[in-house]
């Protein structure tokens, strides 16, 4: 049992993860709705790592955990491409001090990305 709580420590950040995560720096939108406003408002988004299952973003957003979005962005081809998804994890990294700081966003995808789809996301081919 020697080294447990690490082997403990490494599933738990693993557990989650059923896709690998590839770079994604690309520019988004996410449209959400603002339980403030009671409307569905859009904000721009930087794309950090995506997976078939889900994406990792940056915005100046302030949605919640468990608010169901869509995201739009244009794939390597300029064609516009559309993921529904929920927020599962919401993260203000600790040296954001503005106004409007901006904010890690974890999404759950609904539906799986196909290989041939991620491929085509993120510019690699199969």
């Amino acid at each position: 049992m020697g080294g447990g709580s690490r082997n403990r420590e490494d599933n738990l950040s693993q557990e989650k993860r059923q896709h690998p995560r590839l770079p994604f720096k690309r520019q988004l939108t996410i449209f959400a709705e603002s339980p403030q406003l009671k409307k569905t408002i859009e904000y721009d988004a930087t794309g950090i790592n995506l997976s078939r299952g889900g994406i990792l973003l940056s915005s100046r957003a302030d949605f919640a955990e468990g608010t169901r979005c869509t995201l739009t962005f244009h794939d390597v081809n300029e064609s516009t491409v559309s993921r529904t998804g929920i927020i599962r994890r919401v993260q203000t990294p600790p040296d954001m001090n503005l106004p409007e700081p901006e904010h890690l966003y974890g999404i759950e995808f609904d539906d799986l990305i196909s290989e041939e789809a991620l491929a085509t996301m993120i510019g690699t081919t199969s």
